[in-house]
């Protein structure tokens, strides 16, 4: 379904990439610091979308579980 909106080149990460940026926002000492910090933040999870065929049924999946896991 698209609502006209158009797909940003930067919200194109596939599941290892994001998996990688996550990285540095899980470290025990990190502190959103800067308007940087969270525009990288956000854009992990913006390319997790219907549009960005790298991420299908299971890698969704997936991603929630993580979710789920560091929120407890």
């Amino acid at each position: 379904m698209n609502n006209g909106s158009v797909v940003d080149s930067r919200h194109t990460l596939r599941p290892n990439e994001a998996h990688n940026y996550l990285k540095l926002y899980l470290a025990n000492n990190f502190v959103f610091r800067n308007a940087n910090n969270v525009e990288g933040f956000s854009r992990i999870f913006a390319s997790v979308n219907s549009r960005n065929r790298a991420w299908v049924g299971v890698t969704l999946i997936r991603l929630c579980d993580f979710s789920i896991a560091h929120t407890s």
